[in-house]
C-alpha cells in the first residue's frame, strides 16, 4: 500500500539502518509514497517499477515500468473508442497511488469530452461503500473508473448490486484481474475493461491487440522519457 506504513518503512530504512540504495521495490502502491522521498534525499533506486512519475524525473532512479498516469491514459483510451460514453464517475482511492492513476485518468477524460458526474473516494481498509455507491447511483454516469487497487471497486459493485443498480455501460479500472474478478462479484464483472498486469501477453485476452498498439502508443519511449 501507499502512505503512511511505507513512510516509516522509509524512514526506519533511510535514517536507522542506513541503506544507500534500493533495488528491486517490489509492488508498487509503497514505492509510490517513497520515489519522492527517494529524490530528496538523492538515494539511488534501481529495477523499481515505475507506477511513481517522479521516478521518471530524477536521474538516479531507474524504472522498469510504466508510470500509474500512463496505464489510467492507456484503460481510458481504449474505453472511450471502444463504448462512447458521454459521462463518468470515478471511485478513487485516497492516497498516493490513487491520485497518479487519478491524474492519468482525468487528462483522458478531459481530452475526449467525457464528463464526470461524481468523484468518490475512500481510504484503504475501508469496507462500507454505501455512501459512495449511493451518490454515485444518483449521479447516474455512463460507467464507473477505478482509480483504486482491486479490494475497494469490488466492494464497491457488491453494494451496487445490494443496491439494485448497474451503470448502463461496464466499469473500467486499471487493477482488474480477470481470474478473481469474476469469482468475486459474478456476473456483474462481465464487460469490464481493464489493464490486468497479472496475465501473460501469450493469453491473448480478447480486445488484446488493440489494446498493445493504444499502449505503444503512450509508452514505446518509456526508457527515453526524462
Amino acid at each position: 500500500t501507499s502512505g503512511d506504513k511505507p513512510r516509516a518503512c522509509y524512514t526506519k530504512l533511510t535514517q536507522q539502518d542506513k541503506i544507500f540504495a534500493f533495488a528491486a521495490t517490489g509492488d508498487g502502491p509503497a514505492w509510490v509514497t517513497a520515489a519522492p522521498l527517494a529524490c530528496k534525499d538523492q538515494i539511488p533506486a534501481l529495477w523499481t517499477d515505475g507506477l511513481s512519475q517522479n521516478e521518471f524525473e530524477w536521474p538516479t532512479i531507474f524504472p522498469t515500468g510504466p508510470a500509474g498516469r500512463s496505464q489510467s491514459r492507456v484503460v481510458l483510451d481504449y474505453y472511450i473508442k471502444a463504448k462512447k460514453p458521454k459521462t463518468v464517475g470515478i471511485l478513487a482511492q485516497n492516497d498516493d497511488i490513487g491520485n497518479e492513476w487519478l491524474v492519468g485518468a482525468k487528462e483522458v477524460l478531459g481530452k475526449n469530452g467525457v464528463k464526470i458526474v461524481a468523484e468518490e473516494k475512500y481510504n484503504l481498509g475501508e469496507t462500507n461503500f454505501t455512501t459512495q455507491v449511493t451518490n454515485m447511483r444518483f449521479a447516474n454516469p455512463d460507467f464507473v473508473f477505478f482509480s483504486s487497487e482491486p479490494l475497494g471497486p469490488i466492494l464497491f459493485q457488491k453494494t451496487a448490486e445490494g443496491q439494485g443498480w448497474k451503470p448502463p455501460l461496464p466499469s473500467a479500472g486499471v487493477t482488474c484481474n480477470v481470474s478473481v474478478w469474476p469469482k468475486q462479484v459474478g456476473d456483474y464483472s462481465k464487460g469490464m475493461i481493464c489493464q490486468n498486469p497479472w496475465q501473460l501477453l501469450s493469453a491473448k485476452l480478447p480486445g488484446q491487440v488493440e489494446f498493445e498498439r493504444t499502449y505503444k502508443k503512450y509508452w514505446s519511449d518509456w526508457d527515453k522519457r526524462k
